[in-house]
């Protein structure tokens, strides 16, 4: 199965944020809850943890790229 790990929302106002580091790439084994990316918004940085399990199979939104909340930046495949 594909998850598509969005661009979370950390605050109501937040509305982008910009993907600063990948911690993981394509191919890469991630596990629920190791860090994915780090995340830089308006007024906070923080690590984006994976939500799920599995292999990292495509970066859509490389660093440094500034994305609006809820686009798709990665494609997760995991063995469910």
């Amino acid at each position: 199965m594909i998850y598509e790990m969005a661009l979370p929302k950390f605050a109501h106002a937040m509305t982008e944020g910009e993907i600063v580091e990948w911690f993981k790439g394509e191919g890469d084994q991630v596990e629920e809850g190791e860090a994915l990316f780090e995340l830089m918004t308006e007024k906070v940085t923080v690590d984006v943890e994976s939500p799920v399990t599995g292999k990292v199979k495509e970066i859509k939104v490389g660093a440094s790229e500034m994305v609006p909340v809820g686009t798709i930046v990665a494609l997760i495949e995991t063995e469910d």
